[in-house]
């Protein structure tokens, strides 16, 4: 077996995966039609697929693992490494930190930190998920992935403004770390509902915004921009400078459950600030008026 395990290809691994899909596609198609296993005395097939998805599993978190270091697992192995992503439902349930799965997710967590196709793929892949299987079978799976995410983001940006803090920070060097957490934030605004990134990704664009002038791609469509609005001022400022260049939201025009469930349920304190102070002439007030007009320009 070891010599089996060690002679992988990336080939092969892929030819085996998809020999297993195939016959995953045929015994539910047979299952379809009344002819289930039973019927034609073959119920060792859900047993064997099994047996097969578990030693896939095996194989291919050795193969990823011994992958050079210059060779990103999201990057260069995306079909390798997609599948592989249902495993991680029982991360939380593996404590080893020898493990693979945990030496997987070390691995990969190190290489996003740095590269935003990395970033790209892996939440490309949960969207996929999300779209070709049943929210009540993948929900679990996803709610873990999240959460890993949550608490990989967190740490980095804690990692980010803690050196900032000490002055330790060389814009040369760590640039790349600042493009990648704040692309993978500003496309997926969704972390933000986590407090404890919420309040580091807030720290870290006020000390990014001192030392780069950040400025986004005019040409890409950034959601999370808006997110910013709903920050403390100096973030709003910084928000409702990048706002000015990026096009509209991909949403209908005023769509009701848009501006009710994702503005005035989610932050309401935002609107509390416009409203309390309709009479104020401050800085805050002008502030919050110019984002929300900015806001409803776009939608």
């Amino acid at each position: 077996m070891a010599k089996r395990i060690a002679n992988c290809t990336r080939i092969d691994l892929l030819e085996r995966w998809r020999a297993i899909e195939d016959e995953e596609e045929a015994a539910a198609v047979e299952d379809e039609g009344g002819g289930g296993n039973d019927a034609r005395g073959d119920s060792s097939t859900p047993l064997r697929l099994h047996q097969l998805k578990e030693q896939w599993f095996v194989d291919t978190f050795n193969f990823l693992i011994r992958l050079p270091k210059e060779n990103h697992i999201w990057c260069d192995s995306w079909e390798l490494m997609s599948p592989l992503l249902e495993t991680f439902y029982n991360y939380y349930k593996d404590e080893r930190e020898d493990s693979p799965l945990r030496l997987l997710w070390r691995r990969i967590s190190e290489e996003m930190r740095t590269c935003i196709r990395c970033v790209s793929q892996h939440h490309q892949t949960q969207e996929m998920y999300s779209m070709e299987y049943e929210s009540s079978s993948v929900g679990p799976l996803l709610d873990v992935v999240r959460s890993l995410d949550k608490d990989r983001v967190t740490r980095c940006l804690k990692d980010i403004n803690g050196r900032m803090a000490k002055k330790e920070y060389l814009p040369v060097n760590g640039s790349a770390e600042v493009v990648s957490v704040m692309y993978e934030v500003l496309m997926h605004p969704i972390l933000l509902d986590d407090q404890s990134l919420f309040t580091e990704f807030e720290t870290f664009i006020e000390a990014v915004d001192n030392i780069h002038e950040l400025a986004l791609d005019g040409n890409q469509q950034f959601p999370g921009v808006y997110a910013l609005f709903f920050f403390k001022r100096r973030v709003r400022a910084v928000a409702h400078r990048l706002a000015g260049a990026v096009g509209n939201l991909r949403l209908g025009c005023m769509d009701p459950p848009a501006i009710e469930e994702g503005i005035l349920e989610c932050y309401p304190i935002f609107l509390d600030i416009v409203l309390n102070q309709i009479s104020s002439d401050s800085p805050v007030f002008s502030n919050a008026v110019s984002c929300l007009k900015t806001l409803f320009e776009k939608l």
